[in-house]
């Protein structure tokens, strides 16, 4: 094929360039016979886009003799593909040339597909559900309900009675189902007001339902118990005042009853002291006050109404108290706890070292409540024990003597509260290292 001359000279050019030149002078007199070529240049390279092109030079005088396409990138694959189900859609994932690895078609989204749904089913409705009518999908198991009829009534059995009433309380009675065996439950209202003689015997009898007095204790069941007997006793005396005589020996057993009981709450919540456990006990001082609660020990007692709580000097470095003080029927009682508030951590402010000696400065914790501090120091690792010393609240700055000279020791100090003898101590601070002069 016989090219243009301008493309034969872009050809010429880029033979000269890839280092083909003229073996005889035929070529620059333009009458060479060309022989077929075996040089090649690639004029436009291939893309995934479009085919290339290359030319073949003589063997003689290396001119351009033909040109030769060259085939764009064949190798594609899918990057991110996915069909498309009836429960999500799908995606045809990007188009990518393996050649090059460049995108040649975006990911595009491929519409959910239609469920396959399987023939028409139905429920029958019953007492505990709902009837329906729906199908189900073959490939995803998705349920469609076209339609829901409403539960069906239940077949009750007779009122049975679980709890006769009395002159003061309400009974009980209940009916089952014949199908599912649903309960279902209802009070019976309390007997009417007595009227007659045997009537009021009758209360007297439920009234006098109470534990001997010998057998009260701290106990919810002789609580509800004496109060049943109270409430039917203030019944029938409010609407029958005349039947007041009938019913003294009753009230003075339910008195007798009541302050039995009254005592043994009291005694049950002195006893508590050796039970009771805080949330916490042990603190550190930081300015707050320490507030804990009541963990355990006073079972059956309620904060807020048989107690309440109240703290003394629960803020700085001592032994506090939280006083559990008793109400209403434990009036007058109190139990006392101790918490112990330990001093902050110590902290060096400052060390300045002699040949022989060292001032230690200590963070002055005086108002924390402390009553001394306690220095220790050592011969940085030299394996030997802590030697200490003891000072008062006011000398937070120490001398430490008897050194040797030109030696690293490590100085750590805490605080101190004494209390009736005992001393409680602070977390000691961090190290602080040094050296003596020579």
């Amino acid at each position: 094929m016989e090219l243009k001359r301008k493309t034969i000279s872009i050809l010429l050019s880029l033979c000269l360039v890839a280092g083909l030149t003229p073996v005889n002078t035929v070529f620059a007199t333009g009458e060479c016979e060309h022989q077929s070529g075996k040089h090649s240049v690639v004029i436009t390279k291939a893309t995934c886009m479009q085919a290339g092109e290359m030319a073949w030079c003589c063997n003689l005088c290396n001119e351009p003799v033909r040109a030769e396409e060259i085939p764009m990138h064949p190798n594609r694959k899918i990057v991110g593909g996915k069909d498309s189900t009836c429960k999500e859609e799908g995606h045809t994932g990007d188009t990518v040339c393996t050649d090059c690895e460049k995108t040649i078609e975006k990911d595009q989204a491929i519409p959910k597909k239609a469920h396959t749904w399987g023939e028409w089913q139905e429920t029958e409705a019953t007492c505990e559900k709902e009837g329906s009518k729906f199908h189900i999908c073959a490939v995803c198991e998705d349920v469609e309900v076209a339609e829901t009829t409403p539960k069906k009534d239940h077949t009750w059995g007779e009122w049975v009675e679980t709890e006769a009433p009395t002159y003061t309380k309400e009974g009980k009675e209940e009916r089952k189902c014949s199908v599912c065996g649903t309960t279902e439950t209802q009070t019976i209202p309390v007997l009417d007001t007595p009227t007659t003689p045997s009537e009021v015997t009758d209360v007297m009898i439920e009234a006098m339902q109470i534990p001997d007095i010998s057998d009260i204790g701290f106990d919810a069941g002789d609580k509800a118990t004496i109060e049943e007997a109270r409430a039917a006793y203030e019944k029938v005396i409010t609407e029958h005042p005349a039947y007041g005589m009938i019913l003294e020996t009753t009230l003075k057993k339910i008195e007798a009853a009541e302050a039995a009981y009254m005592a043994a709450k009291r005694a049950a919540f002195e006893a508590t002291e050796p039970d009771i456990e805080l949330t916490r006990d042990e603190f550190y001082y930081n300015k707050k006050p320490k507030t804990p609660k009541v963990r355990s020990g006073l079972e059956g007692f309620t904060e807020g109404e048989d107690y309440i709580l109240g703290y003394e000097d629960n803020i700085k470095a001592g032994i506090g108290s939280v006083v559990i003080e008793g109400m209403d029927d434990l009036e007058g009682l109190s139990v006392t706890k101790d918490i112990l508030i330990r001093p902050y951590r110590g902290a060096i402010n400052k060390v300045t070292t002699r040949r022989n000696s060292m001032v230690v400065t200590s963070r002055d914790q005086s108002a924390g409540g402390i009553t001394g501090y306690q220095f220790a120091w050592r011969v940085t690792n030299s394996g030997d024990g802590w030697k200490t010393k003891m000072t008062s609240t006011k000398n937070y700055r120490t001398t430490i003597k008897n050194l040797k000279a030109d030696t690293r020791y490590t100085v750590k100090v805490r605080g101190i509260v004494k209390v009736d003898g005992v001393r409680y101590y602070g977390e000691w601070s961090k190290l602080s290292k040094t050296r003596t002069t020579r």
